[in-house]
């Protein structure tokens, strides 16, 4: 299957899953918090060291920006609370005062033109406008200096000319885009948008030498979200697939890595099928995912944990010797744990980021 048909088969999968997505693991599973603020923290170094050497007017490209965590981040410290009408300052102030990474910076305002998102799931977009006019005071923002596109990350093109493209694709987003052929597209396309300005694209990817513990407890977590997983087995014998609201008593987090996890099972109408139904692992699945990084669900959700040689492999085939890795705990040993980061072209913040760690491929 070609990777645009798999983007029109799992554009119904994540709109189906888009609030339970926003609400039980954007806003709710501990490590994946983390992991996300880890994530904030490294664009916006990323971002100060490129005003700091190069001076030029940044565009922030989001491929795959989900809900938008970082057109809010930016359109508040880019918005100074005199600029909105009345209306929303009240909003935004509130925001701001309790969030002090999003306090408005008078520098970033001078130097970032415009934040762009593309993303294929409309659910996840409105969840994003609604964030930024509902929520943050940043109604007036959207459309101005705030961009939010549907379609696919591989396609997507700028409204407008742009001076220093930083492009990001954070949170593994590249090891949901379409197999490996939608990968490879995908970095293609960052090289298509980055070269030509000397600009630099941040990938930030899930370490599949950190399936165990985190993606088996991250997933087990979450089954309200995307589902049974493949290598889950319930007591009862049963397979709970589409139409099925797995619950999960808690979240698991690493450092407590049973090999089970009790859930309350609902339908489609929210009635309780099992009350409470223990799950377990099946040795010999948990191998298969640990040695292959695929990640499958009884509700055709598929992500994939791409190795540190593979995902090199493919940076190499279209970024030949322009890319560094760099394994996220070098660079934040407490929240970077499950994660690596590549980045592809301007070798001199490439540079500055590395020198906490990690190598050039």
């Amino acid at each position: 299957m070609k990777w645009r048909e798999r983007a029109t088969r799992n554009v119904q999968i994540w709109d189906s899953c888009a609030k339970e997505y926003e609400e039980s693991i954007v806003c709710g599973h501990p490590e994946i918090v983390r992991y996300e603020a880890f994530e904030n923290d490294l664009v916006d170094s990323i971002l100060f060291h490129v005003i700091k050497l190069r001076m030029r007017k940044i565009t922030l490209i989001d491929l795959g920006c989900g809900s938008g965590r970082f057109h809010v981040r930016y359109g508040a410290k880019t918005t100074h609370p005199d600029n909105v009408p009345t209306a929303d300052r009240q909003a935004l102030c509130r925001l701001q005062s309790g969030r002090p990474d999003l306090q408005y910076d008078s520098l970033l305002d001078r130097h970032l033109q415009a934040v762009f998102g593309v993303d294929f799931s409309e659910a996840m977009l409105r969840l994003a406008a609604e964030k930024l006019c509902c929520e943050s005071g940043l109604g007036t923002v959207l459309e101005n200096r705030l961009f939010l596109d549907r379609g696919l990350a591989q396609e997507f093109i700028p409204a407008f000319p742009v001076d220093y493209p930083v492009v990001i694709c954070m949170i593994n987003t590249i090891g949901i885009f379409q197999g490996v052929e939608g990968a490879i597209a995908l970095l293609r396309h960052i090289r298509d948008l980055v070269e030509p300005h000397g600009g630099i694209g941040i990938i930030s990817a899930l370490r599949q030498e950190r399936i165990n513990p985190y993606a088996l407890c991250n997933y087990e977590s979450t089954m309200n979200v995307s589902g049974q997983p493949k290598w889950l087995e319930a007591e009862n014998g049963k397979i709970y697939g589409k139409g099925y609201d797995i619950r999960p008593e808690r979240h698991k987090l690493s450092l407590f890595n049973e090999s089970y996890v009790d859930a309350c099972v609902y339908d489609a109408q929210g009635r309780v099928v099992e009350e409470r139904l223990r799950f377990h692992r099946i040795p010999e699945k948990v191998r298969y995912v640990q040695e292959t990084g695929h990640i499958h669900t009884y509700s055709d959700y598929y992500s994939k944990w791409y190795s540190r040689e593979e995902l090199c492999e493919m940076c190499d085939l279209e970024w030949g010797g322009a890319h560094q890795w760099v394994p996220a705990e070098r660079v934040d040993r407490l929240r970077g744990q499950m994660g690596q980061i590549v980045l592809l072209g301007d070798p001199d913040i490439a540079r500055l980021v590395c020198m906490k760690g990690g190598s050039a491929s």
